[in-house]
């Protein structure tokens, strides 16, 4: 029933908790500079955590504002051109297939041949024509009905990010007082596992992933400038 439940619904509840999984993870190390700016100035803990956790955003927001406008502009100038030459593929279908044509009657059994090609060559366009008009689709009306659930998840994420820095004592205090002992030093140790394996496991993905990344943008930005940040981040991803 578990596995039915998790392969039913497991993106629902994903989608759920993962703000605040993501809210945990962060107030775990935005808690130092909070309790840091809450003693040194002698401030309430709360309006210190939301001071960090709103500048935190802030900075957040506005690198991946200036990483997005450029990657929206290069995606643009990219689809322009992707487009553009889409148009003409009839044209140059028609041409390979004029070609491809003179070529194949130079061999034995060329009427046949010739069939199979003015069969073929048609039925490739339209396969190519359906797969991009499928794609837009799909892919545009998706994305432009996914932001106001982005916007919610951030929302909820900044409030537990606020919540779980503001009350981490209280928090660790009721686990530990309502927990068994046993229970809690064993999710303390899957806790410290974790955290080791996940860390190591991210900050060599993210090191090797941060230096592709660079070396292709410098390399790209002499061979293709108008799209040197889009296909630097795109074979990045999927070369790591």
């Amino acid at each position: 029933s578990v596995l039915f439940i998790l392969s039913r619904y497991g993106g629902t509840l994903f989608a759920v908790f993962f703000p605040f999984l993501l809210a945990r993870f962060l107030s775990s190390f935005l808690y130092v500079p909070s309790d840091y700016l809450a003693e040194t100035f002698s401030i309430s803990p709360k309006i210190s955590c939301v001071f960090v956790v709103i500048s935190f955003f802030a900075a957040l927001f506005s690198f991946l504002y200036i990483a997005a406008a450029r990657l929206f502009r290069e995606a643009v100038g990219f689809m322009t051109a992707a487009f553009q030459l889409f148009e003409s593929l009839p044209s140059q279908i028609e041409s390979l297939s004029e070609a491809a044509k003179r070529a194949i009657s130079l061999f034995p059994f060329s009427e046949k041949l010739l069939r199979y090609a003015e069969r073929t060559f048609p039925l490739i366009t339209e396969k190519v024509s359906g797969m991009v008009s499928s794609f837009a689709a799909k892919t545009f009306p998706s994305m432009f009905l996914s932001i106001p659930r982005i916007l919610i998840a951030f929302g909820v994420t900044v409030l537990a990010s606020c919540y779980f820095i503001s009350e981490k004592d209280a928090i660790h205090r009721f686990l530990t007082e309502r927990l068994n002992q046993k229970v809690l030093r064993f999710l303390t140790s899957v806790r410290r596992s974790l955290v080791d394996t996940a860390g190591a496991y991210g900050r060599a993905y993210g090191t090797i992933g941060v230096i592709t990344f660079c070396e292709l943008f410098v390399g790209l930005l002499f061979l293709c400038r108008d799209y040197a940040l889009l296909a630097a981040l795109v074979i990045t991803l999927v070369d790591i």
